[in-house]
């Protein structure tokens, strides 16, 4: 979805679908399985999962300015008060320590 809005923004994807360019994957890790078996020329993936791929090369990023804000939203459950782990968790995520998911790709933003 962010891939095809950003290719729009830059009037690439009618020219790409045109010549039969795209394919589609039916998420992202199947995407980058289609690049790392050389299936494809290129693929567009978020960097959090081109970052764990062994056998792939970083060319070019999306401006963020190119596609709508991609949020993983966290939220905890009524069905969290009989889990204290889901309750640790999620606290765990919105504490100082959960920035280093930082190392991952991942970029703390929480929303106001």
């Amino acid at each position: 979805m962010y891939a095809r809005q950003a290719l729009a923004k830059l009037d690439l994807l009618s020219t790409l679908e045109a010549e039969g360019k795209i394919v589609d994957g039916d998420n992202v890790r199947v995407a980058l399985a289609f690049v790392e078996r050389g299936e494809v020329e290129a693929g567009i993936v978020y960097a959090t999962d081109a970052r764990i791929a062994k056998s792939v090369e970083v060319v070019a990023t999306i401006d963020e300015s190119l596609h709508e804000k991609i949020v993983y939203p966290l939220v905890l459950l009524k069905e969290a008060d009989s889990q204290p782990a889901a309750r640790q968790f999620f606290e765990y995520l919105q504490g100082p320590s959960s920035h280093g998911f930082e190392e991952y790709g991942f970029i703390w933003r929480p929303e106001k």
